[in-house]
């Protein structure tokens, strides 16, 4: 079993058992997967020992830690079926997570070379960051826009956990082809249109299929338009870890509407894959 890990269930809940160690504990066949995110989620926390709190659990368990490939890198991928996980899995960094902790241990003493190891690592993801919280700008008023094209019907069905009507379905999925069409127009690692097959095993796809899940949701809630940008970037990158997650076996989050986005969006993914 392979799961990807979002940063808030890498240190336990208070006064709880660490769910993720349980589950690396059970059998030598279960892996974290770890996404370019969650290494500066854990970063965030400033200090180093900080930092090596919040990898403490992966660190018993270093085998079991698969690292993807930057976000960016994945999100050029083709979706040829064969292979999916495979490419996105950085082999390098996989195998040099074995080093990491003693690479954390040597941090904590204050070894400036360690330490500067551990910043690099967080280095392409804050550029991601500082591109979502750019595309942040102006979201909650989009996100107000899209839930405007659903009848009150069908924000009420949705609010269920429904799905809307037929009308409801086609405005989203209209949502959805705009919002894939302008990412491959304009991603810089983007070289070829996927095939048409090929189309819904992109991260592209499911990234921009759980972008569109959430803001249903969260339109769906309320107006968006006076949400911080902090929160609102927090949520596109909820949505990549959603995503990320329809390429494995599942998503381990203490975000409910993280792990609902991504049910949500394995649904879907099947049901596009059996219309074709």
């Amino acid at each position: 079993m392979r799961m990807v890990i979002d940063s808030n269930f890498l240190v336990p809940l208070p006064g709880k058992p660490s769910k993720l160690q349980e589950y690396l504990a059970k059998k030598v066949t279960h892996f974290a997967v770890l996404p370019d995110f969650l290494f500066l989620e854990a970063y965030k926390r400033g200090a180093v020992d900080g930092v090596c709190r919040s990898m403490e659990v992966l660190c018993e368990f270093p085998r079991q830690v698969l690292v993807l490939k930057p976000t960016k890198v994945c999100s050029g991928l083709h979706g040829r079926e064969a292979g999916l996980q495979r490419r996105m899995i950085a082999e390098k960094q996989t195998r040099e997570f074995t080093e990491y902790p003693r690479l954390l241990e040597q941090a904590r003493a204050g070894d400036a070379g360690a330490i500067r190891h551990i910043v690099s690592d967080s280095r392409s993801p804050a550029e991601h960051m500082d591109g979502l919280a750019e595309e942040a700008s102006g979201l909650g008023e989009r996100i107000d826009e899209f839930a405007r094209g659903f009848s009150r019907e069908d924000l009420a069905s949705i609010r269920k956990g429904d799905v809307p009507s037929i009308e409801g379905v086609a405005h989203m999925f209209d949502q959805l082809v705009t919002q894939v069409t302008g990412v491959l127009r304009g991603h810089p690692n983007v070289g070829r249109w996927p095939k048409r097959q090929e189309v819904a095993n992109t991260l592209i796809f499911r990234a921009c299929l759980c972008h569109v899940l959430l803001a249903m949701d969260l339109g769906a809630q309320g107006a968006q338009s006076k949400t911080c940008t902090a929160k609102l970037v927090n949520h596109q990158v909820d949505a990549f870890i959603a995503a990320y997650g329809t390429f494995f076996d599942g998503v381990f989050s203490n975000d409910k509407q993280l792990v609902k986005t991504h049910k949500t969006a394995r649904t879907w993914i099947e049901v596009f894959r059996r219309v074709g």
